[in-house]
């Protein structure tokens, strides 16, 4: 099955600090058991590098950044134009401050990676897109 990965799933897995870390682990190893294969676009992976070079450090991000590149179990879309018109317009319709244009890019992948399952933390703001855009989450 295709999964797509918000960015706060691989920051806690990277982090051992994170609250959510062993939650995470958990998760990665249903994964890997199933055999599942997590999506993630171009914007997410500039939040995740970003976030752990910035709560971790920098060499933790490049090697979490290069197991990413190199995984064969996670699938990688970059953003053409048109992925990109998309997504500003989801973000454009979405009447909440909270909702980032990366969480808007995520629910343009879903059509791109044949998926309805996203694995997230953020169910607060992905609640808020679920209304509009229907999806599963995965737990």
């Amino acid at each position: 099955m295709n999964i797509i990965a918000d960015s706060n799933y691989f920051i806690a897995l990277a982090n051992p600090n994170d609250t959510l870390h062993k939650k995470a682990i958990q998760i990665s190893n249903r994964i890997d058991m199933n055999g599942d294969v997590l999506c993630i676009n171009n914007l997410v992976f500039i939040e995740i590098v970003t976030i752990i070079s910035q709560k971790i450090s920098k060499d933790i991000s490049m090697r979490i950044g290069e197991d990413i590149l190199s995984e064969k179990d996670v699938s990688f879309l970059k953003f053409s134009e048109k992925d990109f018109n998309i997504t500003w317009n989801i973000f454009k319709d979405i009447n909440y401050k909270n909702i980032s244009f990366v969480d808007c890019s995520i629910i343009t992948s879903l059509k791109y990676f044949d998926t309805n399952t996203i694995l997230t933390f953020d169910l607060t703001d992905f609640n808020i897109l679920n209304k509009n855009y229907k999806f599963k989450f995965y737990f």
